[in-house]
């Protein structure tokens, strides 16, 4: 995996590595760094190459999404809880 997990969130098509990197990021307090994930959230392109159509319809608890949300839950960082708020209004995140 590449050192910057923002540029993967912009460029790879590997769901893995992508999970990863969200998953960094979630993990952040930084500010850029939720933004960067928020970014990424709310665009339906990306959530498309995090997980396929087909996963959306199965079984929630296999959803890389899943484990990148559990982790931003997680993170008690004021950045965190601002990115999960917002979250919850997205259309294309929801």
């Amino acid at each position: 995996m590449a050192d910057d997990p923002r540029q993967i969130l912009a460029t790879s098509k590997d769901g893995k590595e992508l999970s990863n990197a969200a998953v960094t990021l979630a993990r952040s307090a930084d500010q850029a760094d939720q933004q960067a994930l928020l970014g990424a959230l709310t665009d339906s392109a990306f959530l498309l190459r995090l997980d396929t159509t087909q996963d959306y319809e199965g079984n929630p608890k296999r959803l890389r999404l899943r484990r990148v949300l559990d982790e931003l839950a997680r993170n008690k960082a004021p950045a965190a809880a601002r990115t999960l708020v917002s979250l919850a209004g997205d259309k294309p995140f929801i």
